[in-house]
This record gives structure tokens, sequence and C-alpha cells, in this order.
């Protein structure tokens, strides 16, 4: 996998729905460690920072799995994360910055890693015959709630990933201005309660 393709398949691993932004410097070496056709499912995490007034809904978060066959439409299959709360998931994360704010952990529903591997063999199989085809994947927070009044200015949030291919978290987006961005900004205003 080129390092170009790799930089496009993991900034997809965002919360904001199509948000542009730019993964660290510092992040780009560790991401081109990751193989998706490889990498340990069950050791796959995605975390994402937000200010302690927003919060994801629960079932809000999901790994989008994108396989692209030559000569046949991409066929996108939606798979389910779940928070994790597990202490040795939160301890490779980097430190927040000032400013209040709390990080949610997710790994693959059980279910979901065995259809994310259905996915990798079959792509295996398809490359073997005919050489071509790739996979790629997407996280997104679909849901937001409320805990609190959201305060005016910029709503910084991060997000980070942890495969098997490196010891810790990899920063992703860092203090991504969720206001600044023109299809959330908003989305504020009408935020319900969690």
């Amino acid at each position: 996998m080129s390092l170009f393709r790799c930089m496009l398949i993991l900034a997809l691993l965002t919360l904001p729905l199509g948000a542009c932004a730019s993964v660290p410097l510092g992040s780009l070496i560790p991401l081109t460690r990751i193989d998706l056709m490889t990498t340990n499912l069950d050791a796959l995490r995605a975390a994402l920072r937000l200010p302690t007034s927003l919060r994801p809904r629960p079932a809000g978060v999901q790994m989008d799995v994108i396989l692209v066959l030559e000569g046949q439409p991409a066929e996108t299959v939606a798979l389910a994360l779940v928070e994790t709360g597990e202490p040795a998931d939160l301890a490779t994360l980097p430190a927040p910055g000032p400013g209040g704010s709390l990080t949610y952990v997710y790994r693959l529903a059980p279910a979901d890693i065995g259809r994310f591997d259905a996915i990798r063999k079959a792509l295996a199989a398809h490359q073997a015959a005919h050489h071509s085809g790739s996979l790629s994947i997407g996280i997104a927070t679909r849901e937001f709630c409320s805990t609190g009044p959201v305060p005016a200015g910029p709503v910084p949030a991060s997000t980070y990933l942890l495969t098997s291919e490196n010891a810790g978290f990899v920063t992703l987006l860092e203090g991504f201005d969720l206001r600044g961005d023109p299809k959330l900004a908003g989305a504020f205003t009408t935020l319900s309660p969690c």
C-alpha cells in the first residue's frame, strides 16, 4: 500500500462527516506501518477526544469498510464500534491539552470482527486471481449529544488510531475545530441532551 493511499485511508478516520483536515507529520510513518489485510482486528481501537460538553451517542460511531474490486462499484459494509473503558486502551493515548476534555475509545463489536475478516479473505482471493482490489476504512461519529452548554468559540476534537503494528495510538487529527466545519457549525444549536 503506498504512503499516499494509507494517508488517504486513515484520514477518513474522523468524527466530522466529510471534514477536511491534515494528518500531523509525526503520524505519517506510523500510519505507513498499518496493513489492513493483516492487522490484528482484536487490537484495533479508535479514540475520540471531545470537550466535556459533547459526547458521541451510543451506537453513533461506526466503521465503514470499503472494498473496491476492479470493474465493480465500491462496496461499503458498516460495522459496529462499541465503547470500551479498559484502562489499557487509555494508557497509550497522548495526554490531553489544556481545557476540559473526555476521551472515548472504541473497538469492533465481536460479531463484526468476523465480518471484517471475511471481507479481507474475499479480497485476498480476488487479488490472487486478478491482481487488483483494495480495502480501506473510515470511522465516523455520526451523532453527538450535549452534556451541558457548548461554549462559544472553537470546539476542538482529536482522533487517534491504535493497531497491532504500532505500540500506541497514532494521532490522526489534533484539535480540529468542529464548529469551523460548515457542515457541522449549525448542529451545535440543535444538539439534544445526552
